[in-house]
């Protein structure tokens, strides 16, 4: 007497990947003050819109999926914006067989359970070109992410800028003399920017 069965096998692969891109800008002070001076000018300026300073000197922050690093020795901001997702994959097959007696079945059972699943996991393996077309979809959505936070990571770097010729020529006004008036004032440019004039009056000493 021989003792039938059928089986069904299953197997799922999931491997998460990662698509990134980044803009870099460059930031050009006057030197209104040496270089250093003017550098950690900025440094503050920049922590008012967020930035917390690292271990290594660099300046970072993180907003709406975008993280930004400022490099006083570079004088560069890089934007870098980061998409992860996942790719899945399944597939299901039946498995019948026959064995002579009970006991033997449940060995064989397994046996072909192993050996179907075995060949299940290199068929829907995920492949090189599944890869790389997740990867491409993934970098389009950190470039999307980029793009839709430009005007405020801009305006924001604009502000500071502002901030540091600000307190620059404070600071150089008071080595020339003694500051008699000092007028300060900000407006909308209309474009979602921002216009500052600055007038110091100084007695020479």
């Amino acid at each position: 007497m021989s003792y039938g069965y059928r089986i069904t096998v299953t197997r799922t692969v999931s491997e998460t990947v990662k698509g990134k891109d980044r803009s870099t800008n460059r930031v050009q002070l006057t030197e209104i003050l040496p270089p250093e001076r003017m550098k950690e000018m900025l440094g503050r300026a920049l922590e008012k819109k967020g930035f917390k300073k690292q271990a290594d000197g660099t300046w970072i922050r993180t907003s709406s999926g975008v993280t930004e690093t400022f490099n006083p020795e570079t004088m560069e901001v890089t934007a870098q914006a980061e998409a992860k997702g996942d790719i899945k994959k399944q597939k299901s097959v039946q498995a019948a067989g026959d064995a002579r007696d009970l006991r033997d079945a449940g060995h064989q059972r397994a046996h072909v359970e192993a050996e179907v699943g075995a060949r299940l996991e290199k068929e829907i393996a995920v492949s090189e070109a599944e890869r790389k077309a997740k990867q491409s979809e993934l970098e389009a959505e950190a470039r999307k992410q980029l793009e839709e936070t430009e005007a405020k990571r801009g305006k924001d770097l604009h502000e500071a800028t502002l901030d540091v010729y600000a307190e620059a020529l404070k600071e150089k006004a008071r080595t020339l003399g003694e500051v008699k008036e000092m007028h300060e004032s900000k407006r909308s440019d209309g474009a979602g920017g921002q216009d500052y004039e600055l007038t110091i009056k100084v007695e020479e000493s």
